[in-house]
């Protein structure tokens, strides 16, 4: 529980720091895809290039915040199944595992096909 509380306090000093680093190289032409809906807004090149520079401004922060996330989530996983018994904890791998369709492995990720 200490350790989720710390993470979650870590996440939001990035988010913090992730604010302080506004307006930082506004140079060549970027790349990036629009949000849903708003290629129908008629946007002007200068518009779409402004939105994919605060795109790309922001893509390794809002992923290493996703990873962070993940652990967080992993590490709340854990202590909630260290709640359960032992016969609970196989029930639920049993139960997780009736439900994972026949494409993915043990973990529920997808298989590729033609493996």
């Amino acid at each position: 529980m200490v350790r989720a509380r710390f993470l979650l306090g870590l996440v939001f000093a990035v988010l913090v720091v992730a604010g302080s680093l506004h307006g930082q190289d506004k140079g060549a032409a970027a790349k990036g895809t629009l949000p849903r809906g708003w290629g129908k807004l008629g946007l002007s090149d200068e518009q779409k290039q402004k939105i994919f520079a605060i795109q790309n401004q922001y893509r390794a922060q809002i992923q290493e915040l996703q990873q962070k996330l993940a652990e967080v989530r992993k590490i709340e996983r854990t202590e909630m199944e260290q709640v359960l018994s032992a016969d609970q904890r196989k029930r639920l791998r049993e139960i997780a595992l009736q439900r994972a369709p026949a494409d993915t492995d043990e973990k529920g990720k997808t298989k590729e096909k033609g493996k």
